[in-house]
């Protein structure tokens, strides 16, 4: 790379620095708006310039500067912003179930299963069920082991499929595969309550209310979601994208060689740990309980249930006394420490903006009540999804939730919106954003992948997966709100 092309890059960054400093500290001199105080304008430019941060420079090092800038407000000391993000029971949560999404990545639990699905021979010469089956693992794979590993995974089983049947790299439909993957995956992150988006969800709804959903119901409704979000957007695909799928309805069984692959003792040792962790945080959810061993599994939840796997895998030893399983290398390999780390900065940062000192909540109700005062429940539910969708495509999905919920559930709760069907609207709108590189994890990774998805059809068949998502909570509104 030549040195002007350097020195270009370099005077954008920091420019974009620049902009950041002065958000950050700037905005906090304009005049307040409706019943925001000084302190609010404040705190908003240390929210606006993280956000900014996060979008045009990095997500690490904005997120560490939350700890040292919102104390200079004085509401809070440094020590007690650095205690409500670090010891939040959403972060510490979030720790523990990446290094266990490792444990089962790792064993090799996550490859036996994409392999399986992939080999079935319903999808010998039929191009769409082979598509829905790589979407249906993928789902599979994030929902009981980890989002970016299982979309690696199945990115490539891709590859070779695409080698094998003579596709090239930028082909139509191996874009439709691989982005229907990162849909599929994002599904399967938040369908779970003890994966990753699903935790973040139903976390932000307890911190702000105190309320717990039974997990065994909030599977029951997200798993369909999930399966009708996948099944229209294949179907958008199939009507509007042009896609050449000939090679694919050919009878060869290019898969078949998989077909008698054997578990091993390890993969069928982390299937056995992944069913027991299940019926730990299911059970007391589906089995009415007054004491006993239920009782306790129930109390203490997905952060209790995963230190007791945890702790628990790590206690054998082999013959030379060392451990079978390395929970500093699950915690290494596993722990995405950006994530990580904004999660914890989300939290001082919410706590500040939440504040009646601050005022930001009195006016933004202020603002949104004299539109949707007079809206039906439903009515309500759609708008606010919609807004979501669109604010989720230029903002990351785990900021939109842990920033949504707290301020939107006081405003939306009192004129008859369940609390729990407010909350998840906005998870599983925002946990579907695709549409711009910042939108999330997974819409990072498919905007990445230039050498496999040219950026045109990216921002495009990326469209068709978001607006999929988002139509597919309208239409299942009335289950969610008869459910919840």
């Amino acid at each position: 790379m030549s040195n002007n092309i350097l020195k270009s890059k370099n005077s954008l960054y920091y420019f974009h620095v620049i902009i950041y400093v002065l958000i950050t500290f700037g905005f906090g001199f304009l005049p307040p708006v409706g019943q925001i105080t000084h302190f609010g304008m404040q705190g908003l430019g240390i929210f606006l310039g993280l956000l900014y941060g996060w979008i045009f420079l990095d997500m690490l090092w904005p997120s560490l500067l939350v700890f040292a800038f919102v104390p200079l407000l004085g509401n809070v000391t440094i020590t007690e912003a650095v205690a409500a993000g670090f010891g939040a029971n959403l972060t510490v949560q979030i720790f523990l179930l990446l290094t266990l999404a490792a444990y089962f990545e790792k064993s090799g639990l996550t490859q036996y299963l994409a392999n399986w699905f992939v080999s079935r021979k319903i999808a010998i010469g039929r191009p769409w069920v082979l598509v829905s089956l790589t979407m249906l693992c993928a789902f599979i794979l994030s929902a009981f082991t980890f989002i970016y590993a299982s979309i690696v995974v199945m990115w490539g089983i891709t590859y070779h499929m695409a080698e094998i049947m003579g596709y090239k790299k930028q082909d139509k439909f191996i874009v439709v595969i691989l982005i229907g993957i990162a849909l599929a995956a994002a599904s399967g992150a938040i369908a779970m309550p003890f994966q990753i988006m699903g935790a973040i969800t139903l976390g932000a709804l307890e911190s702000a209310t105190g309320i717990t959903v039974n997990l065994f119901k909030y599977i029951c409704f997200c798993v369909p979601y999930s399966l009708l979000v996948s099944a229209m957007y294949l179907l958008f695909c199939k009507i509007f994208i042009k896609c050449d799928v000939e090679s694919l309805k050919s009878k060869k069984d290019i898969f078949g060689y998989l077909r008698d692959q054997k578990m091993t003792r390890t993969q069928k040792e982390s299937g056995t740990v992944l069913i027991l962790f299940l019926f730990a945080l299911l059970f007391p959810c589906i089995i009415p309980h007054e004491g006993g061993i239920l009782k306790v599994l129930g109390d203490y939840g997905v952060t209790g249930c995963t230190c007791i796997a945890l702790g628990l895998m790590a206690i054998p030893r082999n013959k030379d006394g060392e451990a079978y399983l390395s929970l500093p290398q699950f915690i290494k390999t596993g722990v995405n420490w950006e994530l990580y780390i904004l999660l914890a900065a989300t939290t001082p940062i919410v706590n500040l903006i939440e504040s009646d000192e601050a005022g930001i909540l009195e006016t933004l109700s202020n603002i949104l009540a004299p539109t949707i005062m007079n809206m039906s429940p439903f009515v309500c539910m759609a708008f606010i999804c919609v807004f979501v969708y669109l604010m989720a495509q230029v903002s990351h999905n785990v900021v939109l939730i842990m920033l949504f919920v707290p301020l939107l559930l006081p405003i939306l709760t009192p004129i008859g919106v369940s609390p729990v069907v407010a909350t998840l609207v906005i998870g599983l709108a925002s946990q579907h954003s695709l549409m711009t590189p910042a939108a999330s994890g997974q819409a990072a990774m498919c905007f990445g992948n230039k050498e496999w998805i040219k950026t045109s059809d990216c921002y495009k068949i990326s469209a068709v997966a978001s607006t999929s998502a988002a139509l597919a909570v309208i239409i299942l509104l009335p289950i969610m709100m008869r459910m919840f």
